[in-house]
């Protein structure tokens, strides 16, 4: 698959149109190729070691806002970026999913918040951060007051600060999978936060009746390894 391909790929991922609330929604009836799909349910007992640190730099504001059918996004202007084992990513945009998609220990948190990375070659990296009920997020809390009120219409959003939806610790599991919304593009390099992010329960009850429910079903590991870090 060409960097042309690849980026139409990208395109459909943050404007899936999902109107089912379904499980089946994701994934019934789609071809989906290969063996690496996303997402998994870690089990913290079988995790190896030696995943590679990251190190995430937020250096410029958000871009817009905008709400599809699938989520509700953020997307940034050029600035902030990942780095791992030398490779530099570009943060592309972030999204929500209610509950969390990737399970740990057959349990999931009630969010799961998708840090969508992309690299030079157009290889995808996806941070994903849990999230649970307690203290409020400003974070969060300030994006759900800049909702648009119609579907696909990008709303300037250039104040907005992510750092509260990541933890301040960045240990985490990887293993390498897909996207999780058609058309399932592999591979997809993931990294998930062990530590949690903290929103008020009214914040995730806000956001899970936005959303409804669209968290693709676990796929099956196929003998991927997970590491930690």
């Amino acid at each position: 698959m060409n960097r042309y391909q690849r980026l139409r790929a990208l395109s459909a991922f943050h404007s899936c149109t999902l109107r089912s609330a379904r499980p089946d929604a994701f994934g019934g009836g789609e071809p989906v190729f290969g063996m690496r799909q996303s997402p998994i349910d870690i089990a913290p007992e079988r995790v190896l070691p030696g995943a590679a640190p990251i190190e995430i730099r937020f250096e410029h504001d958000a871009n817009f806002v905008r709400r599809t059918d699938h989520s509700l996004e953020v997307h940034f202007t050029e600035g902030s970026v990942l780095s791992r084992s030398g490779v530099v990513y570009r943060l592309h945009q972030l999204h929500f999913h209610t509950p969390a998609e990737t399970l740990l220990a057959g349990v999931p948190h009630p969010v799961e918040t998708h840090f969508v990375f992309e690299g030079d070659l157009g290889c995808f990296l996806v941070v994903a951060a849990f999230m649970r009920a307690g203290r409020s997020n400003p974070a969060l809390r300030d994006l759900l007051a800049h909702v648009p009120d119609g579907f696909d219409e990008p709303s300037p959003f250039p104040s907005f600060d992510p750092h509260l939806l990541l933890p301040e610790r960045l240990g985490h599991w990887a293993y390498t999978g897909s996207l999780t919304t058609p058309p399932y593009l592999e591979p997809v390099e993931w990294v998930v936060l062990k530590d949690e992010v903290e929103a008020s329960a009214e914040e995730i009850s806000a956001l899970e009746a936005l959303l409804g429910m669209n968290a693709r079903p676990v796929q099956p590991m196929n003998g991927r390894t997970v590491r930690e870090c």
